[in-house]
Parts: C-alpha cells; sequence; structure tokens
C-alpha cells in the first residue's frame, strides 16, 4: 500500500471536511505508524499534503496498515476501531482532528 499516495489523491476531500468544520484554519501535522510504514499528513492554511515524516519523529497515531484502510475509507470511525483492535491507538490531542478528517461514511 502506497499510504502517502492514497492520501494525497484524498486530500480534496479531506480540504473539505477541514473547511466546514471547527477546526478551519488550523496548522497542524499528523504523523502516522503503520507499523511497515510512517506517513504524516500537514494541515497549513487549510491545504492538506502528505509528506514522509522523518524516521524519529514520534508518531500520534498507530494503526495496523489494514485497520487504517477501515478508517480511510469511511468505513469505521477512529473511536470504533480504538475499541475494536488493540493495535489502535492515538494521542488525546490528535483525536478531534481524526474524526474531522475522516468520519464514518
Amino acid at each position: 500500500m502506497d499510504a502517502e499516495r492514497f492520501l494525497a489523491a484524498i486530500a480534496p476531500a479531506l480540504e473539505e471536511r477541514l473547511a466546514s468544520s471547527p477546526l478551519r484554519g488550523i496548522s497542524e501535522e499528523l504523523i502516522w505508524n503503520l507499523y511497515r510504514d510512517r506517513v504524516a499528513l500537514r494541515v497549513k492554511d487549510g491545504r492538506v499534503s502528505p509528506f514522509s515524516p522523518e524516521p524519529e519523529a514520534e508518531a500520534d497515531v498507530s494503526v495496523p496498515p489494514l485497520i487504517a484502510t477501515q478508517l480511510w475509507l469511511g468505513w469505521k470511525s477512529f473511536a470504533d476501531l480504538d475499541d475494536w483492535h488493540r493495535d489502535v491507538g492515538a494521542k488525546d490531542e490528535k483525536r478531534q482532528l481524526l474524526d474531522v478528517l475522516f468520519p464514518p461514511a
């Protein structure tokens, strides 16, 4: 799975979700540990861009890659995945951003 490429493809939808949320205008990074891979999202001035984080950068979200797709495609909320799978976790201060970017369908 090329997570960075996938997140780049859905970036316009993520930007729309941010624009219509209380988090409109935030600037943050969201670093994902996908166990074999790492990917990050940079949010700046309403624009979302994926990038490859430095190897030593601390992850904000830890999710097995096949579980991440369930979140990214809207099959389950982050809270549902966190309750369901013990290898899913995120920093408390990043959970609202996760909920805005990846709501369940």
